[in-house]
């Protein structure tokens, strides 16, 4: 398989996934990954707390641009753990502004999957010393 087939065919399979939906037990499973409260979450899903709280309590199947939101978030946490070590020095460093995105701060970034995936990028950067 090339290089090439291989990386369309993992998209693929994240868009069928998040077209899937996940369940909010998943959602409660990423929560505790990465050491974040309800406030952020809604934040990244860009919806209220009241909101979020009410999506877990009932059990929702989260819809796929949710799903596909929650799936990235999950992949950025697992680099985010590799290059720094601990979810909770990752967490410190997604609130300070990063030479490596323009100055901006990683969090404000993650509410949108570009976003996510530009802070994926620095962490790739930074995990491979590319840091000019």
């Amino acid at each position: 398989m090339t290089a090439a087939r291989k990386f369309h065919s993992n998209d693929m399979l994240f868009v069928m996934k998040a077209k899937q939906g996940i369940s909010a037990q998943k959602v409660g499973e990423i929560m505790e990954k990465t050491e974040q409260n309800k406030t952020f979450f809604a934040e990244i899903l860009e919806i209220s707390v009241k909101t979020f709280d009410r999506y877990l309590k009932e059990n929702r199947i989260f819809n796929a641009s949710e799903s596909e939101k929650l799936m990235k978030l999950e992949e950025v946490y697992d680099w985010g753990k590799t290059v720094f070590g601990y979810v909770s020095d990752f967490n410190r460093w997604i609130e300070k502004e990063s030479y490596g995105l323009d100055y901006q701060i990683p969090r404000k970034l993650m509410q949108t999957v570009s976003g996510m995936n530009l802070v994926q990028g620095e962490l790739v950067r930074i995990a491979y010393g590319d840091l000019a």
